[in-house]
């Protein structure tokens, strides 16, 4: 009898035990925290502010310019501020305000202009929302999607003169951050696209199609594929503004070796704002494995003195040999308006236009 009772606890024990590890698998797996703890259908908006809110509105289209598929990237920051954030050059900007009724689950946003957007709330946590918008369809933002990990992607002019002296003006293209991208296109509005090469850690347009600049702002579109699932699209502007043109002579570039150090000079734009970028390449000019790559220089700067110990982006100097033949390549850059070069963590996502003035070099 003993020995029967003993087995009974036994399986009981064992039963309890089970049950503890499913409810322990169930909790795990619905995320059992405060949040859930609390009703997500009544809204609390000191948990949604201060966050970046993510949209992907992609609807399956490659190739439109005009759906509104875009990416879209909200905060409600304190104090009623409504902010967007333009994900391809990361770049955050006040559109408007935002209230909040907690009692009716409703948003409101009001942007600067007069137009509102009015949220009806479903459910809400800590990492997302569930809304009718304007009652005309639902959206579930999230305050973060893994899949962009450091993304961003620019548009820019770029200037230079062909092998036969001629110039030319084309579209630029600068993706990075992101290494599962399988493939992307510029949308241009005029309904045609540019393609997108992969260089490793980074994408650049495939090649160069001269384009009549007018001098006018051109918003352009990315469409990206990310890993084998994910498609989204971003946004990108191409403002007025653009480097005059200048032939290599006159910007009087130099190159001298002297003691293992490489001094370069040039002759700066007198136009404010143009920075400078010095880079040494192969001389096939493979951008994938450059051996030097310069730190943006100041506006105004003329000269660069390169060595072994230079601190740069990349700085590869030992492996160049003597009797090599390198491409030293000097790019003047112009920032997007109210871009600070030096302060912004993702000014090289904010250019506006480049030129590039290329010599070959034999290393002594």
């Amino acid at each position: 009898m003993f020995a029967k009772i003993q087995f009974i606890e036994k399986n009981m024990m064992k039963k309890i035990g089970k049950l503890f590890k499913v409810i322990l698998f169930a909790c795990f797996f619905a995320a059992c925290s405060g949040d859930d703890e609390r009703d997500d259908t009544v809204l609390d908006i000191s948990m949604l502010t201060g966050k970046d809110w993510y949209y992907n509105a992609w609807l399956g289209s490659e190739n439109g310019f005009d759906s509104e598929d875009l990416l879209e990237v909200i905060r409600f920051e304190k104090g009623g501020k409504l902010k967007h954030i333009d994900f391809g050059g990361r770049n955050e900007s006040i559109v408007g305000k935002w209230e909040s009724s907690d009692q009716t689950n409703l948003i409101n946003l009001i942007y600067d202009g007069g137009v509102t957007e009015t949220w009806h709330v479903q459910r809400s946590g800590h990492d997302y929302i569930e809304a009718i918008i304007n009652e005309e369809g639902s959206r579930r933002y999230v305050s973060d999607l893994a899949y962009l990990e450091d993304l961003t992607a620019d548009a820019f002019l770029v200037n230079e003169h062909t092998s036969g002296n001629q110039f030319i003006t084309y579209i630029g293209a600068d993706v990075r951050g992101n290494r599962n991208i399988r493939e992307g296109k510029i949308l241009k509005s005029d309904g045609t696209s540019i393609n997108l090469k992969n260089h490793g850690f980074y994408w650049t347009e495939e090649k160069p199609e001269s384009i009549n600049f007018d001098g006018k702002s051109k918003e352009l579109r990315f469409h990206l594929r990310i890993g084998g699932e994910h498609n989204i699209k971003l946004k990108d502007m191409i403002y007025s503004s653009n480097l005059p043109e200048r032939l290599l002579s006159e910007m009087d570039l130099n190159v001298n070796e002297e003691n293992g150090e490489i001094e370069v000079s040039w002759r700066p734009y007198s136009m404010d704002g143009v920075y400078y970028k010095v880079e040494i390449l192969s001389e096939n000019e493979d951008l994938k494995n450059p051996y030097f790559i310069s730190r943006i220089q100041r506006a105004g700067a003329s000269s660069l003195t390169i060595k072994n110990t230079t601190a740069g982006e990349v700085n590869r100097l030992n492996d160049l040999e003597q009797g090599d033949t390198y491409i030293l390549r000097l790019t003047a850059l112009l920032y997007e308006p109210g871009v600070d070069a030096w302060n912004d963590g993702y000014g090289y996502a904010n250019v506006q236009a480049v030129s590039h003035f290329t010599k070959k070099q034999l290393k002594e």
